[in-house]
């Protein structure tokens, strides 16, 4: 993704220094999934599973930095983007996850779902925060030696208007929250707004908090010999963000007071520089992850 340093100087102190992205060739709407949530693929839809580790984690969704807790049992479904037909660039890639076959959706009634969210098929699915780490018991998966992954986002295009995006109740009857946050791109006329969910902690988690949650992920499947048997590394070149979304907006839980601290400072002082844990490197570990699963009749 090509971006553009904007760096402004003032009495002879630098006083911007960030990364901007290229805008959008068209009006776009992201989902920005972080952490343990397991994506579920059918002929027609996908199915986002936030999954419960107690108090651990944070279960949220909305705009980005105003997400709304997901109280347990929350149900949804995502309603005024465009959903497409399936291509390889909108199914799940089971090298940059993991991934299993499956033959039915899991029983809605586990007790380790916390909530469940129904997304039109996208466009196109990015992989972020990717990390590498040992798997025992891989024949259970469509591939051997994928990736982790932490950050999964779903790219829709958008041609009504942004203000009926929104998630609803499984019947339609009532609005849980509609998208509101519209970024315009004067330079291509375009749009782009995002919904963020997330099931992570505040801090990093250790590497038990990881196995644990993986293996939650894979019981929920019913292969629950399907676990992480080694520390997860982060791969030294990541992903860079999609057209229309800056890095920043898709940093970790833990790194958000930071940015929050850099914003204040922003608008006290006109100073805002990126570096350290904001300057695109996740350092995560690969974040919480979990295993996805594709519905085979």
């Amino acid at each position: 993704m090509p971006t553009t340093k904007i760096q402004l100087s003032r009495e002879g102190q630098l006083y911007v220094d960030l990364d901007i992205p290229a805008p959008p060739a068209d009006n776009r709407f992201y989902v920005v999934l972080h952490g343990l949530i397991s994506l579920v693929e059918t002929a027609t839809e996908f199915h986002a599973y936030a999954l419960s580790v107690g108090d651990e984690h944070r279960y949220q969704a909305g705009n980005w930095l105003l997400e709304n807790d997901m109280p347990k049992g929350f149900r949804a479904q995502l309603l005024g983007v465009n959903g497409v037909a399936k291509s390889p660039d909108n199914s799940l890639d089971a090298a940059l996850s993991p991934t299993l076959k499956i033959t039915a959706l899991p029983d809605d009634s586990d007790a380790a779902i916390w909530a469940r969210i129904v997304l039109p098929r996208p466009r196109k699915i990015h992989y972020l925060h990717l990390g590498q780490a040992a798997i025992s018991n891989t024949a259970h998966l469509v591939a051997a030696n994928p990736k982790l992954c932490g950050l999964t986002i779903l790219e829709y295009g958008v041609t009504g208007p942004f203000d009926q995006i929104g998630l609803y109740s499984l019947d339609g009857a009532l609005a849980l929250w509609k998208s509101s946050a519209v970024t315009d791109f004067t330079a291509t006329g375009t749009r782009v707004a995002t919904l963020h969910v997330i099931d992570s902690p505040s801090a990093a988690p250790s590497f038990a908090h990881s196995q644990a949650e993986f293996a939650l992920s894979a019981e929920l499947f019913g292969k629950a010999t399907v676990q992480l048997s080694d520390q997860p590394k982060d791969l030294s070149t990541q992903p860079s963000a999609p057209d229309g979304l800056s890095h920043l907006e898709l940093i970790t839980l833990k790194n958000r007071p930071l940015l929050r601290d850099r914003l204040a400072d922003f608008v006290r002082t006109a100073k805002f520089t990126v570096g350290g844990a904001l300057s695109g490197d996740p350092g995560c570990k690969s974040c919480c992850s979990a295993i996805n699963a594709i519905v085979k009749a």
